[in-house]
């Protein structure tokens, strides 16, 4: 029986996205690349698997500089990459047969380029990753990471579609969170008010979901990152909603503050802070800034509104895409140099850090880089502290 082809990304699109890793790749000097990392075998060729089983894990890619992309699966996996990617792909019975495969193709090759940033998640067991080293040499193989980041930085018109939209299904759900708010709430059901929304409104419900985090009440304002727990929501509380939902696999990363009952002073003045630093990195995100000089405006606002010049700040945003957390980082010195199509995570830190008297802020907005600035995706949402009973 033929598989009906329903590609997850237009043929025009990975037909783009082919040609900018091959420019990217160009100065490596390497006559293809192994992608082990699903992300990016998802951004080239469109495959998002629909279920993460150690049995149907094997699958790889090996794009040359000039040909058709192949890549090798599992049988569970095969026909489902068949239907929804481009490539040429073939079945492989084990993993060490996948290695082979895969060292047969760069074989025909000089230098071959793999991927091996923080960030690139390689899946792959570390036994079959020596033994593809083994097979290919290791002296031959290349890290070809930055040229990959390179490529996936710059969003495409279709991409910075999709996140116009996730933008929107974003704002929909935070918005449903912060209505639930209130005393004697507990975070999982404020979590599951803004999962549903997100569901409803068409977010992936596969094994890519993105993430969402939400905390409350003295004992856990340290805890940074912290998920949704059955914990009950207090007066006089704040509660913080953040992350996301995924459309397609892409992540999107936002926060926003509510408060339970009055706003102390002090809670105010960490808010305004960080949405003083939030408006100023926004307005300063367009071409040809470097992501150094995002974080010194933004460290500046924050200084103009009481911050401590000894306070330690390390990031102020990232970028986002098929990973939550991707190239760029908005960190001190840094100095890659933005272009139209990036998608950043901007976020402002803002917290009451050591004392945790109150949990202060830490304002995040989801934007794409524009032809003269930047378009805040993530608008629909109010950035304003909701105030709930």
């Amino acid at each position: 029986m033929s598989i009906l082809h329903r590609p997850t990304i237009p043929e025009s699109e990975f037909r783009l996205r082919l040609s900018s890793l091959r420019h990217a790749l160009q100065a490596s000097g390497v006559d293809g690349v192994v992608l082990f990392c699903r992300a990016n075998i998802a951004w080239l060729t469109g495959f998002l698997p629909a279920i993460l089983a150690p049995n149907m894990a094997s699958y790889a890619a090996f794009v040359p500089m000039e040909g058709e992309v192949s890549i090798f699966a599992m049988p569970g996996q095969a026909n489902h990459i068949r239907e929804s990617a481009w490539g040429e792909v073939t079945n492989i019975d084990t993993s060490q047969s996948l290695m082979r495969q895969l060292a047969g193709m760069a074989g025909v090759t000089g230098r071959v380029g793999v991927e091996l940033s923080m960030g690139l998640h390689r899946a792959a067991t570390a036994s079959d990753l020596a033994l593809f080293d083994r097979l290919v040499g290791a002296e031959r193989l290349v890290d070809v990471s930055e040229a990959i980041w390179r490529a996936r930085m710059v969003k495409t018109p279709w991409e910075a579609g999709v996140y116009r939209r996730l933008g929107e299904i974003t704002a929909e759900g935070f918005k449903a969170g912060l209505a639930k708010v209130g005393e004697n709430v507990c975070e999982a059901d404020i979590a599951r008010a803004m999962r549903e929304r997100f569901l409803a409104l068409g977010a992936d419900a596969g094994p890519t979901t993105g993430q969402v985090m939400v905390r409350s009440g003295r004992d856990r304002y340290p805890v940074f990152c912290g998920g949704p727990t059955g914990r009950k929501a207090c007066f006089g509380e704040q509660v913080m909603l953040a992350g996301g939902p995924s459309l397609l696999g892409y992540h999107i990363d936002i926060h926003r503050f509510a408060n339970i009952g009055p706003v102390e002073d002090l809670e105010l003045d960490l808010w305004t802070r960080s949405r003083e630093g939030l408006r100023a990195i926004v307005e300063a995100t367009r071409p040809g800034a470097t992501t150094g000089q995002l974080f010194e405006i933004a460290i500046e606002a924050m200084r103009l509104h009481g911050a401590p010049k000894n306070a330690q700040w390390q990031v102020f945003g990232h970028g986002v895409g098929l990973e939550n957390y991707e190239h760029p980082m908005i960190v001190e010195g840094g100095t890659e140099v933005l272009r139209e199509g990036v998608v950043l995570a901007l976020e402002i830190p803002a917290y009451d850090v050591p004392d945790y008297r109150v949990m202060g802020a830490f304002l995040e907005d989801c934007v794409v880089v524009t032809a003269d600035g930047c378009e805040v995706l993530t608008a629909g949402v109010p950035l304003e502290l909701h105030v709930a009973g």
